[in-house]
Protein backbone atom coordinates (compact mmCIF):
# COMPACT_ATOMS: atom_id res chain seq x y z
CA UNK A 1 0.00 0.00 0.00
CA UNK A 2 1.18 3.24 -0.93
CA UNK A 3 2.44 5.89 1.96
CA UNK A 4 2.77 9.51 2.38
CA UNK A 5 4.48 11.69 5.01
CA UNK A 6 1.95 11.57 7.54
CA UNK A 7 2.17 7.60 7.55
CA UNK A 8 5.53 7.73 8.95
CA UNK A 9 5.04 11.21 11.20
CA UNK A 10 1.97 9.22 12.84
CA UNK A 11 0.19 13.05 12.41
CA UNK A 12 -3.38 11.69 14.55
CA UNK A 13 -0.85 9.84 17.27
CA UNK A 14 0.83 12.73 18.14
CA UNK A 15 -1.29 15.54 19.71
CA UNK A 16 1.57 18.54 19.89
CA UNK A 17 2.28 17.98 16.21
CA UNK A 18 -1.49 17.95 15.46
CA UNK A 19 -2.54 20.93 17.49
CA UNK A 20 1.27 22.78 15.95
CA UNK A 21 -0.39 22.13 13.00
CA UNK A 22 -4.22 23.42 13.02
CA UNK A 23 -2.66 26.33 15.11
CA UNK A 24 -0.96 27.75 12.29
CA UNK A 25 -3.62 27.16 9.63
CA UNK A 26 -5.69 29.59 12.96
CA UNK A 27 -3.08 31.85 12.86
CA UNK A 28 -4.21 34.60 9.84
CA UNK A 29 -0.62 35.65 9.24
CA UNK A 30 0.44 32.20 8.06
CA UNK A 31 1.89 31.41 4.68
CA UNK A 32 -0.35 28.60 4.31
CA UNK A 33 -2.61 31.24 2.42
CA UNK A 34 -5.75 30.52 4.30
CA UNK A 35 -6.39 34.41 5.64
CA UNK A 36 -8.63 33.96 8.34
CA UNK A 37 -11.05 32.48 6.20
CA UNK A 38 -9.87 28.90 8.49
CA UNK A 39 -10.22 30.44 11.65
CA UNK A 40 -13.19 32.61 10.59
CA UNK A 41 -15.39 28.59 9.71
CA UNK A 42 -13.59 27.25 12.56
CA UNK A 43 -15.69 29.55 14.89
CA UNK A 44 -18.51 29.74 13.16
CA UNK A 45 -18.68 25.74 12.80
CA UNK A 46 -18.21 25.50 16.73
CA UNK A 47 -21.14 27.47 17.43
CA UNK A 48 -19.24 29.97 19.55
CA UNK A 49 -20.96 33.63 19.78
CA UNK A 50 -18.21 35.87 19.86
CA UNK A 51 -17.15 39.33 18.93
CA UNK A 52 -15.09 40.03 15.66
CA UNK A 53 -11.37 39.30 16.46
CA UNK A 54 -9.51 42.14 15.57
CA UNK A 55 -5.95 41.40 17.06
CA UNK A 56 -6.04 37.54 16.54
CA UNK A 57 -2.70 36.09 17.83
CA UNK A 58 -2.34 32.21 18.53
CA UNK A 59 0.02 30.24 20.92
CA UNK A 60 0.21 26.47 20.98
CA UNK A 61 1.13 24.61 24.45
CA UNK A 62 0.35 27.72 26.15
CA UNK A 63 1.08 27.66 29.71
CA UNK A 64 -1.31 28.74 32.26
CA UNK A 65 -1.66 28.80 35.72
CA UNK A 66 -1.06 25.78 38.00
CA UNK A 67 1.28 23.88 35.39
CA UNK A 68 -1.61 23.36 32.87
CA UNK A 69 -1.16 24.29 29.35
CA UNK A 70 -3.82 25.07 26.68
CA UNK A 71 -2.83 22.83 23.20
CA UNK A 72 -4.14 25.97 21.37
CA UNK A 73 -5.08 29.38 22.42
CA UNK A 74 -6.64 32.02 20.47
CA UNK A 75 -6.29 35.63 21.92
CA UNK A 76 -7.46 38.84 20.55
CA UNK A 77 -4.36 40.74 21.21
CA UNK A 78 -3.61 40.16 24.95
CA UNK A 79 -7.25 39.06 25.82
CA UNK A 80 -7.69 35.28 25.69
CA UNK A 81 -10.79 34.18 24.01
CA UNK A 82 -10.72 30.07 23.16
CA UNK A 83 -8.72 27.52 23.77
CA UNK A 84 -8.62 24.53 21.62
CA UNK A 85 -8.52 21.05 23.21
CA UNK A 86 -6.96 18.53 21.07
CA UNK A 87 -7.88 14.62 21.27
CA UNK A 88 -6.85 12.00 18.70
CA UNK A 89 -5.69 8.93 19.90
CA UNK A 90 -6.33 9.49 23.94
CA UNK A 91 -8.96 10.08 25.89
CA UNK A 92 -9.82 13.13 27.25
CA UNK A 93 -12.65 13.52 30.43
CA UNK A 94 -14.90 16.01 31.47
CA UNK A 95 -12.93 16.85 35.17
CA UNK A 96 -10.33 17.98 32.58
CA UNK A 97 -12.35 20.13 30.44
CA UNK A 98 -13.97 21.81 34.07
CA UNK A 99 -10.47 22.40 35.38
CA UNK A 100 -9.44 24.35 32.56
CA UNK A 101 -12.81 26.46 32.52
CA UNK A 102 -12.00 27.07 36.24
CA UNK A 103 -8.13 27.86 35.68
CA UNK A 104 -9.38 30.63 32.67
CA UNK A 105 -13.75 31.44 33.62
CA UNK A 106 -13.28 33.72 30.66
CA UNK A 107 -12.16 31.59 27.66
CA UNK A 108 -14.34 29.61 26.06
CA UNK A 109 -13.40 25.26 25.79
CA UNK A 110 -13.70 24.08 22.46
CA UNK A 111 -12.74 19.99 21.83
CA UNK A 112 -11.14 18.51 18.75
CA UNK A 113 -11.43 15.02 18.45
CA UNK A 114 -12.17 12.44 15.86
CA UNK A 115 -15.63 12.13 17.70
CA UNK A 116 -17.52 12.37 20.95
CA UNK A 117 -15.77 8.88 22.02
CA UNK A 118 -12.39 11.32 22.34
CA UNK A 119 -13.88 12.25 25.73
CA UNK A 120 -15.19 9.14 28.58
CA UNK A 121 -18.77 9.35 27.80
CA UNK A 122 -20.32 8.24 31.35
CA UNK A 123 -18.39 11.54 33.00
CA UNK A 124 -19.70 14.35 30.02
CA UNK A 125 -23.12 14.78 30.21
CA UNK A 126 -25.38 16.10 27.22
CA UNK A 127 -25.27 19.44 29.14
CA UNK A 128 -21.67 19.37 29.67
CA UNK A 129 -21.09 18.68 25.61
CA UNK A 130 -22.63 21.20 24.59
CA UNK A 131 -20.93 23.42 26.86
CA UNK A 132 -17.39 22.66 25.07
CA UNK A 133 -18.61 22.18 21.75
CA UNK A 134 -17.07 19.35 19.64
CA UNK A 135 -15.03 20.20 16.60
CA UNK A 136 -14.48 16.62 14.73
CA UNK A 137 -11.40 16.37 12.70
CA UNK A 138 -13.69 15.56 9.57
CA UNK A 139 -14.78 18.91 9.95
CA UNK A 140 -11.47 20.58 10.09
CA UNK A 141 -10.25 18.78 6.91
CA UNK A 142 -13.81 20.22 5.29
CA UNK A 143 -13.34 23.65 6.38
CA UNK A 144 -9.54 23.34 4.76
CA UNK A 145 -10.99 21.99 1.53
CA UNK A 146 -13.47 25.05 1.23
CA UNK A 147 -10.37 27.50 2.27
CA UNK A 148 -7.35 26.66 0.47
CA UNK A 149 -5.87 28.97 -1.67
CA UNK A 150 -5.25 26.74 -4.97
CA UNK A 151 -2.53 29.73 -5.85
CA UNK A 152 -0.43 28.68 -2.21
CA UNK A 153 2.98 26.82 -2.43
CA UNK A 154 1.18 25.16 0.51
CA UNK A 155 -1.69 23.70 -1.30
CA UNK A 156 -0.26 20.52 -1.84
CA UNK A 157 0.60 19.70 1.88
CA UNK A 158 -2.95 21.10 2.46
CA UNK A 159 -4.47 18.47 0.20
CA UNK A 160 -2.64 15.43 2.18
CA UNK A 161 -3.34 16.76 5.08
CA UNK A 162 -7.08 17.06 4.41
CA UNK A 163 -7.03 13.64 2.46
CA UNK A 164 -4.97 12.01 5.76
CA UNK A 165 -7.60 13.39 8.39
CA UNK A 166 -10.36 11.81 6.12
CA UNK A 167 -8.02 9.08 6.08
CA UNK A 168 -8.05 8.19 9.77
CA UNK A 169 -11.91 9.38 10.77
CA UNK A 170 -12.85 6.60 8.07
CA UNK A 171 -10.71 4.13 9.64
CA UNK A 172 -12.61 4.65 13.39
CA UNK A 173 -15.71 4.79 11.35
CA UNK A 174 -15.10 1.59 9.71
CA UNK A 175 -14.22 0.05 12.81
CA UNK A 176 -17.38 0.95 14.86
CA UNK A 177 -19.36 -0.02 11.81
CA UNK A 178 -17.74 -3.25 10.78
CA UNK A 179 -17.41 -4.85 14.44
CA UNK A 180 -20.08 -2.83 16.94
CA UNK A 181 -23.18 -1.93 14.59
CA UNK A 182 -22.17 -4.51 11.71
CA UNK A 183 -23.82 -2.06 9.30
CA UNK A 184 -20.35 -2.78 7.01
CA UNK A 185 -19.66 -6.33 5.86
CA UNK A 186 -16.11 -6.04 4.90
CA UNK A 187 -13.05 -5.72 7.63
CA UNK A 188 -11.45 -2.19 7.90
CA UNK A 189 -8.29 -2.46 5.23
CA UNK A 190 -4.96 -2.88 7.15
CA UNK A 191 -3.49 -0.18 7.95
CA UNK A 192 -0.33 -0.13 10.42
CA UNK A 193 -0.85 1.91 13.76
CA UNK A 194 2.05 2.25 15.98
CA UNK A 195 1.31 4.51 19.21
CA UNK A 196 -2.58 4.47 18.89
CA UNK A 197 -3.13 0.79 18.82
CA UNK A 198 -3.15 0.20 22.29
CA UNK A 199 -6.42 3.16 22.86
CA UNK A 200 -7.85 1.70 19.66
CA UNK A 201 -8.24 -2.10 21.08
CA UNK A 202 -9.27 -0.02 24.36
CA UNK A 203 -11.93 1.90 22.51
CA UNK A 204 -13.34 -1.23 20.79
CA UNK A 205 -13.72 -2.64 24.28
CA UNK A 206 -15.69 0.67 25.18
CA UNK A 207 -18.05 0.10 21.99
CA UNK A 208 -18.65 -3.13 23.04
CA UNK A 209 -19.71 -2.85 26.41
CA UNK A 210 -21.58 -0.01 26.12
CA UNK A 211 -24.03 -1.85 23.37
CA UNK A 212 -23.83 -4.74 25.38
CA UNK A 213 -25.15 -3.65 28.30
CA UNK A 214 -27.79 -1.56 26.72
CA UNK A 215 -28.93 -4.90 24.75
CA UNK A 216 -29.62 -7.15 27.89
CA UNK A 217 -31.78 -5.81 30.45
CA UNK A 218 -30.97 -9.14 32.55
CA UNK A 219 -27.12 -8.37 32.05
CA UNK A 220 -24.70 -8.51 35.14
CA UNK A 221 -23.81 -4.82 35.25
CA UNK A 222 -20.42 -3.67 36.21
CA UNK A 223 -18.02 -5.08 33.18
CA UNK A 224 -14.77 -3.61 33.05
CA UNK A 225 -11.69 -2.85 30.67
CA UNK A 226 -8.19 -2.74 31.37
CA UNK A 227 -4.98 -2.24 29.44
CA UNK A 228 -2.14 -4.38 30.52
CA UNK A 229 1.48 -6.15 28.97
CA UNK A 230 -0.28 -8.87 27.49
CA UNK A 231 -3.01 -7.10 25.43
CA UNK A 232 -6.26 -5.11 26.20
CA UNK A 233 -8.67 -6.83 28.16
CA UNK A 234 -12.24 -6.93 29.35
CA UNK A 235 -13.65 -8.85 32.12
CA UNK A 236 -17.58 -9.89 33.81
CA UNK A 237 -18.50 -9.35 36.72
CA UNK A 238 -17.01 -11.63 39.56
CA UNK A 239 -19.66 -14.77 40.20
CA UNK A 240 -19.03 -15.86 43.61
CA UNK A 241 -20.33 -19.71 44.55
CA UNK A 242 -19.93 -19.76 48.50
CA UNK A 243 -19.07 -23.91 49.63
CA UNK A 244 -21.91 -26.30 49.11
CA UNK A 245 -23.10 -24.14 46.30
CA UNK A 246 -22.99 -25.38 42.84
CA UNK A 247 -22.20 -23.38 39.43
CA UNK A 248 -24.02 -25.27 36.07
CA UNK A 249 -22.67 -24.59 33.00
CA UNK A 250 -25.40 -26.20 31.07
CA UNK A 251 -23.95 -26.00 27.34
CA UNK A 252 -21.17 -27.88 28.64
CA UNK A 253 -23.14 -30.39 31.18
CA UNK A 254 -20.80 -28.92 33.72
CA UNK A 255 -21.70 -28.64 37.20
CA UNK A 256 -18.58 -26.48 39.48
CA UNK A 257 -18.93 -26.53 43.21
CA UNK A 258 -17.55 -23.68 45.64
CA UNK A 259 -16.06 -22.34 47.60
CA UNK A 260 -14.62 -19.90 44.09
CA UNK A 261 -15.00 -17.01 41.76
CA UNK A 262 -15.23 -16.95 38.40
CA UNK A 263 -15.60 -14.43 35.68
CA UNK A 264 -15.05 -14.22 32.09
CA UNK A 265 -11.76 -12.66 30.40
CA UNK A 266 -11.86 -11.45 26.63
CA UNK A 267 -8.50 -9.82 25.80
CA UNK A 268 -7.39 -8.25 22.04
CA UNK A 269 -3.45 -9.66 21.84
CA UNK A 270 -1.19 -7.43 22.46
CA UNK A 271 0.51 -5.74 19.07
CA UNK A 272 -2.92 -7.66 17.30
CA UNK A 273 -5.08 -5.11 15.34
CA UNK A 274 -8.57 -5.05 14.43
CA UNK A 275 -7.27 -3.74 11.00
CA UNK A 276 -6.59 -6.59 8.56
CA UNK A 277 -8.21 -10.21 7.37
CA UNK A 278 -11.10 -11.26 8.96
CA UNK A 279 -9.66 -14.97 9.92
CA UNK A 280 -6.69 -13.73 11.68
CA UNK A 281 -6.67 -14.81 15.36
CA UNK A 282 -6.72 -11.44 17.25
CA UNK A 283 -8.03 -12.15 21.06
CA UNK A 284 -9.37 -14.63 22.99
CA UNK A 285 -12.17 -15.08 25.47
CA UNK A 286 -11.46 -17.67 28.92
CA UNK A 287 -13.22 -18.66 32.10
CA UNK A 288 -11.16 -17.85 34.74
CA UNK A 289 -11.54 -18.94 38.30
CA UNK A 290 -9.75 -18.45 41.70
CA UNK A 291 -10.30 -20.60 45.01
CA UNK A 292 -7.01 -23.08 45.96
CA UNK A 293 -9.20 -24.97 47.83
CA UNK A 294 -10.57 -26.43 44.30
CA UNK A 295 -8.47 -25.17 41.34
CA UNK A 296 -7.07 -29.53 41.09
CA UNK A 297 -10.40 -30.91 41.80
CA UNK A 298 -12.44 -28.24 39.12
CA UNK A 299 -9.29 -28.93 36.90
CA UNK A 300 -10.00 -32.92 37.02
CA UNK A 301 -14.05 -31.83 36.02
CA UNK A 302 -12.87 -29.47 33.24
CA UNK A 303 -10.78 -32.51 31.45
CA UNK A 304 -13.56 -34.84 32.15
CA UNK A 305 -15.60 -32.65 29.85
CA UNK A 306 -13.24 -31.53 27.50
CA UNK A 307 -15.06 -33.29 24.24
CA UNK A 308 -17.86 -30.85 24.66
CA UNK A 309 -15.42 -27.99 25.51
CA UNK A 310 -13.02 -28.97 21.63
CA UNK A 311 -16.81 -29.00 19.91
CA UNK A 312 -17.58 -25.39 20.70
CA UNK A 313 -13.73 -24.27 19.64
CA UNK A 314 -12.41 -24.11 23.56
CA UNK A 315 -9.27 -25.83 24.70
CA UNK A 316 -9.06 -27.12 28.37
CA UNK A 317 -5.80 -25.97 30.47
CA UNK A 318 -3.48 -28.68 29.62
CA UNK A 319 -2.10 -28.66 33.68
CA UNK A 320 -3.63 -28.36 36.80
CA UNK A 321 -3.52 -24.58 38.36
CA UNK A 322 -0.74 -26.01 41.24
CA UNK A 323 -0.24 -22.92 43.39
CA UNK A 324 -1.59 -20.39 40.54
CA UNK A 325 -3.38 -17.40 42.23
CA UNK A 326 -6.42 -17.92 39.47
CA UNK A 327 -7.03 -20.77 36.75
CA UNK A 328 -6.82 -20.47 33.13
CA UNK A 329 -9.90 -23.40 32.59
CA UNK A 330 -10.69 -22.67 29.19
CA UNK A 331 -10.03 -20.86 26.56
CA UNK A 332 -11.29 -19.96 22.75
CA UNK A 333 -9.66 -18.04 20.32
CA UNK A 334 -10.63 -15.48 18.79
CA UNK A 335 -10.43 -14.17 14.83
CA UNK A 336 -11.38 -10.71 14.12
CA UNK A 337 -14.50 -12.41 12.53
CA UNK A 338 -15.74 -13.61 15.80
CA UNK A 339 -14.58 -10.11 17.25
CA UNK A 340 -17.82 -8.96 16.15
CA UNK A 341 -20.51 -8.08 18.35
CA UNK A 342 -23.23 -10.66 17.15
CA UNK A 343 -20.72 -13.78 17.31
CA UNK A 344 -19.26 -12.43 20.77
CA UNK A 345 -22.48 -12.06 22.00
CA UNK A 346 -23.59 -15.15 21.34
CA UNK A 347 -20.73 -16.92 22.68
CA UNK A 348 -21.03 -14.89 25.98
CA UNK A 349 -25.09 -15.46 26.33
CA UNK A 350 -24.86 -19.22 25.10
CA UNK A 351 -21.81 -21.03 26.49
CA UNK A 352 -21.78 -18.67 29.91
CA UNK A 353 -25.27 -16.91 30.05
CA UNK A 354 -25.03 -18.42 34.04
CA UNK A 355 -22.24 -16.40 34.54
CA UNK A 356 -23.03 -13.17 32.42
CA UNK A 357 -26.76 -12.74 32.63
CA UNK A 358 -28.85 -13.02 36.20
CA UNK A 359 -31.30 -16.04 36.25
Amino acid sequence: METNLWDFLGLADRETLLSGLIGWFLNPRGEHGLGDSFLNKIIRRSGIKIDHISEPKIEVEKKVRNGRRFDILLSDGEKSKIAFEVKCKTEGSAEQLINYQNIAPNIVIVRIGFGEWNWNYPELSEKQRKFFPLIRFKDIASILKETANKKSKFTDLISSVVAHLNKESDIFDHIYDYYITENRKQPPPFYNYTSGQRFINLLYWKWFIKRFEESKPNLRKGWKENSMRSGVWCISPHVEVLENECLNLNEFKLKLFGPFNAWIHLEINNKASLLGKENDIIGKIQLRITGEKVLNGLHNNFKSHEDLFKKRGFYVAKRKPGNSSYYNAVTKELSRQEMRYSPLFKILTNEFKEMVLIS
